[in-house]
């Protein structure tokens, strides 16, 4: 069966870079006409834009630790970066990319930033051992 839509999400650190061409490749060829696909992924690097959160702190730190990790691992944690052109190698016409800054936790005075950055927090903080912990696992 052909599907209409495939969407992917938060599938950083699954794959090699081989594999991911082996999957944006399948996804092409089990569309139907006119099909689509769509993929969510996030960046692991934490930032303020107005400096409330040092460059030098731990926490902005963790991005470049993931990322070295899946550089160690053969299994890309930075997928965002690369996704679009290698869609776009696959096949696919049209490719679009929109980014979006998420906050984590409820300090924006916008409502809906607010609620985001709450959704954000709560799927931080529930994942966060597995965030950790997984990347460093040796599989078997």
């Amino acid at each position: 069966p052909r599907f209409d839509l495939i969407h992917l999400r938060y599938m950083l650190g699954s794959f090699t870079e081989k594999q991911w061409k082996g999957v944006y490749e399948q996804a092409y060829n089990q569309l139907a006409p006119g099909g689509w696909i769509e993929q969510v992924e996030c960046g692991l690097d934490f930032f303020s834009d107005d400096g409330t959160m040092p460059a030098d702190s731990k926490m902005a730190g963790w991005g470049e630790m993931f990322y070295a990790v899946g550089r160690k691992s053969e299994k890309p944690m930075d997928i965002f970066r690369t996704m679009k052109d290698s869609i776009a190698a696959a096949g696919f016409i049209n490719v679009q990319e929109k980014e979006y800054k998420i906050p984590i936790g409820q300090w924006p005075k916008h409502p809906i930033y607010k609620e985001a950055g709450r959704l954000a927090l709560e799927q931080f903080m529930t994942g966060l051992e597995g965030y950790v912990f997984c990347p460093w696992m040796e599989p078997g």
